[in-house]
């Protein structure tokens, strides 16, 4: 497993559309890209932190080449013009040395934009979620 933490530097008066586009963004690059998820964290100083998993550095290296939807890509933009690109960057690449994060499925119907970002919360997982995260198929069902 492949891991990426960046530090996300929001506009000045922007942080509120950084963080309704984050979610969004990231399930698409879950989706399209093969990415195993991320999460933001805000820590004591105020700097926006995120760490994603990548199931090696291949798929991480790769994704940049993989397209994703319109939804996505607009958000993709949205998330992109709300961001201070010039302090905004990635931290550390790292290879997992030991791993025990317990893993569940990425439940895309618990999608909450702006609060499930700005404060902590429990998001249930959809057990019956259309994602086979080691084919990477869908069942069929539309995603959004």
């Amino acid at each position: 497993m492949f891991i990426v933490m960046f530090e996300f530097v929001p506009k000045t008066g922007k942080e509120a559309v950084f963080l309704r586009a984050w979610p969004k963004v990231t399930q698409g690059i879950y989706l399209f890209h093969g990415s195993l998820g991320s999460r933001l964290h805000k820590d004591e100083e105020g700097r926006w932190i995120a760490y994603a998993q990548w199931p090696d550095k291949a798929t991480w290296e790769q994704a940049a080449a993989n397209s994703m939807s319109e939804d996505y890509e607009q958000q993709r933009m949205q998330m992109h013009d709300a961001l201070n690109l010039e302090a905004t960057r990635i931290l550390y690449k790292m290879d997992v040395a030991c791993d025990y994060l317990q893993r569940r499925p990425f439940a895309l119907d618990s999608y909450q934009p702006l609060a499930s970002c700005a404060v902590s919360s429990l998001v249930v997982v959809n057990e019956e979620w259309p994602w086979n995260i080691r084919s990477g198929m869908t069942s069929g069902k539309k995603v959004r």
